[in-house]
């Protein structure tokens, strides 16, 4: 990890989960997110459900339709989205936090440290060249699997002559939550489909809310990336304007990050090119939570 563990999108995403049968996906993708959906279940099990955040929910949008809302909710939110036969979330700093624990349970470590590069021998990596405190360290390996996220498109130097991804960074957002647990115990959903495309995604211990995505550079460091003030209250106030009781509700903190991209918008798993034992994953997008599993497992 560059600087901690889930330091960047693996800690602050929403972690809305969506199966490939639920009408939110489509050809491929769709079959990648049925397996991981299929995996978290797994995952829940493993660890425990309420550990990590893992429940069954359902999704309602704005519109009209048959939906009963909840009384918290404001008007205009009947649009039927999808219910709990294909509907999940979890808290993807808590699932990081569990699995971190059980790499180290088996007997392996989390390494904090930027990788900056990787030595070669041939057509093998060898070791990945990092840096820890102003120095560059030799962390020897015997396969490589290169899970960058939005910074991938460095590593696409490393490998002079490959078919590397280049366009790994997508859009920024910005997430609110509050010290709020009533909203969560209806385990609804809820996307406001106003300006800033806040989506609401209430917890069993606390109310998420993200929006407003915006093109803008990324920093090297995740510790770098915080949200702008007007953001922050944009998310705020179309929040509230769907969910009134948040507005005496204390706000616990606010986040950023940005989504990992690709050249074309979809996933990247596969073989780095001319590299015997080394393999990319990266830019699952807004589904990077959803289908981590099982891209991790792909690679």
């Amino acid at each position: 990890e560059k600087c901690a563990i889930a330091c960047h999108s693996s800690g602050k995403a929403g972690g809305f989960l969506t199966d490939g049968d639920s009408g939110w996906h489509r050809g491929p993708i769709a079959r990648l997110a049925k397996h991981s959906f299929a995996l978290h279940e797994e995952l829940a099990k493993e660890f425990g459900a309420e550990r990590i955040g893992h429940r069954r929910v359902r999704c309602v949008g704005r519109g009209e339709g048959a939906v009963s809302p909840p009384e918290w909710l404001g008007r205009g939110f009947r649009n039927d989205m999808g219910d709990q036969s294909g509907l999940a979330q979890v808290s993807p700093k808590k699932l990081m936090d569990a699995l971190a624990q059980a790499v180290a349970s088996a007997g392996g470590e989390v390494v904090i440290g930027k990788a900056v590069g990787v030595e070669m021998e041939g057509d093998k990596v060898v070791a990945v060249k990092l840096q820890q405190g102003g120095q560059e360290v030799r962390l020897p390996c015997a396969a490589l699997i290169l899970g960058m996220g939005a910074w991938a498109k460095d590593a696409a130097a490393w490998f002079p002559g490959s078919t590397m991804p280049k366009d790994t960074v997508a859009d920024r957002y910005t997430s609110v939550i509050w010290d709020d647990t009533e909203v969560g115990k209806a385990a609804t959903m809820v996307f406001v489909s106003a300006r800033h495309h806040v989506e609401i995604y209430p917890r069993a211990d606390e109310c998420y809310a993200n929006g407003c995505p915006t093109q803008c550079e990324l920093p090297d460091d995740p510790m770098d990336i915080v949200p702008p003030d007007d953001e922050v209250e944009n998310v705020k106030a179309e929040t509230i304007d769907a969910v009134a009781r948040l507005k005496d509700a204390p706000v616990l903190r606010t986040t950023a990050c940005f989504l990992a991209g690709s050249d074309d918008g979809r996933p990247v798993v596969g073989n780095i090119p001319k590299v015997k034992n080394g393999v990319v994953a990266c830019g699952g997008g807004c589904w990077g939570i959803l289908n981590g599993p099982a891209m991790g497992q792909a690679a």
